[in-house]
């Protein structure tokens, strides 16, 4: 049981840490997009 949920976690930790990462890519694309134009 625990193995599992550790498993569960550690797929929603991934999944977590690649939308923070688009996110952040969004925000940095908006601010350089900003600057440009």
């Amino acid at each position: 049981v625990v193995g599992g949920v550790g498993g569960i976690l550690s797929q929603r930790r991934k999944a977590f840490g690649v939308a923070k990462l688009c996110a952040t890519y969004a925000a940095n694309l908006s601010i350089v997009t900003g600057c440009y134009c």
